[in-house]
């Protein structure tokens, strides 16, 4: 399962740290910004991530509009520049990535299956040369990987979308 508060106090740290550098961008030299400071049990984001994790560990009882909103506005809180914003990939095999990650899963219908699955869905058969081929897919960004706060062997863990599978066959 993913773990609820540190992925909370990592990510208002890191947003934290990213507002004093916008400030210090903003802001004259000499003249100190006024930045509000608040504790990370006290930070709106923080029920965000609270409804972000609980919906990846498994509770399914919230609504996908709200959801839905609130993994946009958590991404946008993270990644918005002055023009854009853009995810970087390394994100995605954070534990906050993995989280959201999960929720767009959960938000869409869609399963997630094992790469040994994928690979008898794609290939028809488990061997090493399927598996790999399955693997070679995911290093290409074909299909994406998540993984499985559930598994407890860790050379398990890594799952694929279902759809994203059907949709090579």
């Amino acid at each position: 399962m993913f773990d609820a508060e540190s992925i909370i106090i990592s990510t208002i740290a890191a947003v934290q740290q990213q507002h004093e550098r916008l400030a210090e961008a903003l802001y004259f030299s000499g003249v100190e910004p006024v930045l509000p400071t608040v504790p990370p049990d006290q930070s709106p984001l923080r029920g965000q991530l609270e409804l972000l994790v609980a919906v990846a560990n498994g509770d399914h009882s919230h609504n996908p509009h709200i959801v839905a909103e609130t993994v946009q506005a958590v991404t946008e809180t993270l990644f918005t520049s002055a023009m854009t914003y853009d995810v970087p990939s390394a994100f995605w095999r954070t534990d906050l990535g993995q989280v959201i990650a999960h929720c767009q899963v959960w938000l869409r219908g869609d399963d997630l299956i094992s790469v040994t699955e994928a690979a008898r869905i794609l290939r028809g058969s488990a061997e090493t040369a399927d598996l790999m081929y399955v693997s070679r897919l995911i290093e290409r960004d074909v299909l994406t990987a998540y993984y499985d706060p559930f598994e407890t062997n860790p050379t398990q863990r890594r799952r694929v979308s279902r759809a994203e599978v059907d949709a090579l066959r």
